[in-house]
């Protein structure tokens, strides 16, 4: 029988991501840079010929390529129409908050007409992660793969692959992205996106053819069902064991993607109801929580009519946005952050903040 060829893919969803990536030989630590041009390109998908934001003119945008414990410098060009930011979503980022991307959270945006270098700090990560704007709706169209193999050359499986690719699955609109979020921006159900599509690609289907940075410390410990503008951060000591715990409720239509910015945390369990809300009791469900060997995550998919319960130590200072993934929730303030203030040491502070955006 003929040897049957392997193909490892790692997948990149656009809400949620799997981790798997292969490395073939050992390279050191090293610093690579890359250029990142916003600016406007027409496609055609959907029957529909429409220009969007893209970088270097290409949907998804260019993969990121590197080693673990890799730096790498990102020299961002804005050639768009409207101002920009981009996160790295799931590198933590170590002592490095100015890089990290949300707007009004640890940046201005990058105006259309000027450039901003950021630096990207990789740690622990291995695997597939992904980055994207985190402006407005602009990670509709402005995203891309990060691929971070070993820093040696060991292969997690006996069976060694003959080839690698990258599937990014992400949303179609037919309209223009800024139309969608500005129903959302009114808190009305924006419409829903025309198509999916992997590597930028549509398959068969059967259609024809601002308040910015202002907020306080007082963010409730716990549920005070309570609604208000602004933005109230948690504030943290260097270091310090946090436990979340993030209660569906049945005012939700779905499952929320809870994202952590700036940390991995542990998955220690969580629960659901079907038509009503199960309520997590700490007296009771504390003891069914998974302590010896929890999943280490960046997002956790919150169940609408349940809880899910995450831990973490707050060992990188600075300041982290916490935020649904759902681009129309966080619209409409589904976020919050948390500041994790200095250590005693300059290893365990902040980096010095680089030129940054101006407001």
């Amino acid at each position: 029988m003929g040897k049957m060829g392997l193909i490892n893919i790692g997948f990149l969803g656009f809400m949620f991501m799997s981790s798997l990536i292969l490395c073939k030989a050992q390279v050191p630590s090293t610093s690579l840079e890359y250029n990142f041009v916003l600016e406007e390109s027409y496609f055609q998908r959907h029957c529909t010929n429409k220009s969007m934001l893209t970088v270097n003119r290409s949907f998804p945008g260019p993969e990121i390529r590197v080693h673990k414990g890799d730096t790498v410098k990102v020299h961002v060009q804005n050639n768009g129409d409207y101002g920009v930011t981009i996160h790295w979503h799931g590198v933590k980022q170590p002592r490095n908050p100015w890089s990290d991307g949300p707007e009004a959270v640890t940046q201005c945006l990058i105006q259309s007409g000027s450039n901003f270098t950021q630096e990207i700090i990789f740690s622990d990560e291995e695997g597939t992660l992904w980055w994207h704007a985190h402006s407005d709706w602009t990670r509709a169209t402005v995203h891309g793969a990060i691929a971070i193999l070993p820093d040696d050359d060991t292969y997690p499986f006996s069976t060694q692959p003959d080839g690698e690719e990258t599937l990014v699955l992400a949303s179609w609109y037919d309209e223009d992205v800024m139309t969608v979020y500005d129903q959302a921006a009114n808190y009305t159900e924006p419409d829903v996106s025309d198509a999916f599509t992997i590597n930028g690609l549509i398959g068969n289907y059967t259609s024809s053819c601002s308040n910015d940075g202002v907020y306080t410390t007082d963010f409730p410990l716990g549920p005070n069902g309570t609604l208000s503008n602004g933005t109230r951060v948690i504030m943290l000591n260097l270091s310090e064991v946090v436990e979340i715990v993030f209660q569906g409720t049945d005012d939700g239509a779905e499952d929320h993607p809870m994202h952590v910015h700036g940390h991995s945390f542990y998955l220690l369990g969580s629960g659901a109801g079907t038509n009503t809300t199960v309520y997590y009791n700490e007296t009771t469900d504390s003891d069914s929580l998974n302590l010896a060997d929890p999943p280490l995550l960046n997002t956790v998919s919150v169940p609408k009519y349940g809880w899910a319960v995450i831990r973490f130590v707050a060992n990188n200072p600075g300041v982290w946005f916490i935020h649904c993934h759902l681009e129309r929730h966080v619209t409409w303030g589904m976020a919050t952050a948390l500041i994790v203030g200095n250590g005693t040491t300059v290893e365990t502070s902040m980096l010095a903040s680089p030129k940054m955006p101006t407001c």
